[in-house]
């Protein structure tokens, strides 16, 4: 019995750290690199953009990876597939983010009337 028990501690050890290399792997190969076509937009009341992705490879354009959210959605929103539509005057960032991996966008409205 105290040879087979002098091995269970050693193989336990090999798999947890097995384990959490993977992990780390696995959270590396989703992050990927990419940026946005552009920096920075002006919209008016009557426009909205469509955030496109400038990725290293195709994979990484898919839209449906990434989530977006507006610092200020009093002044612009976006929605589940990067579509940016303003809502008052001002300035915001719209955060693009895939993994560990994030971007900006920052959006100018003007032209759009106070209530």
């Amino acid at each position: 019995m105290k040879k087979i028990s002098k091995y269970i501690l050693p193989v336990f050890y090999v798999i947890v750290i097995g384990f959490i290399v993977f992990m780390g792997y696995r959270l590396l190969a989703n992050t990927g690199t990419f940026k946005l076509t552009k920096e920075e937009v002006n919209l008016s009341s009557d426009t909205t953009y469509q955030i496109s992705i400038d990725a290293d490879t195709r994979k990484e354009r898919d839209n449906s990876k990434y989530t977006y959210s507006s610092k200020d959605k009093n002044v612009a929103t976006v929605d589940d597939n990067g579509l940016v539509t303003p809502v008052s005057s001002g300035s915001t960032e719209i955060i693009v983010k895939k993994g560990m991996k994030k971007a900006t966008l920052k959006v100018n409205v003007t032209d759009i009337p106070m209530d």
